[in-house]
């Protein structure tokens, strides 16, 4: 019998949330709320495979008005 081997594989998922904001801070504040924010990757996406703690969406980069060329803020982390 050949041995069984467990790969550990990870994979990166983003998403853009569109909100009505007044300002850059206003619309991280509200895009948590917005109806539009996909969940969380959870036990069952990957068939019978557990799935360890997917963790939480955060933001990386704020555009304004559709213009996706020049974000107006960028995580700097």
């Amino acid at each position: 019998m050949m041995p069984t081997f467990s790969v550990h594989m990870t994979m990166a998922v983003s998403t853009t949330v569109t909100v009505e904001a007044g300002s850059v801070e206003e619309a991280l504040e509200k895009v948590y709320g917005s109806p539009d924010m996909p969940g969380s990757i959870t036990l069952g996406a990957f068939g019978p495979a557990s799935v360890d703690e997917a963790g939480e969406w955060n933001p990386v980069a704020v555009y304004q008005d559709g213009n996706y060329k020049v974000p107006v803020w960028e995580d700097r982390s």
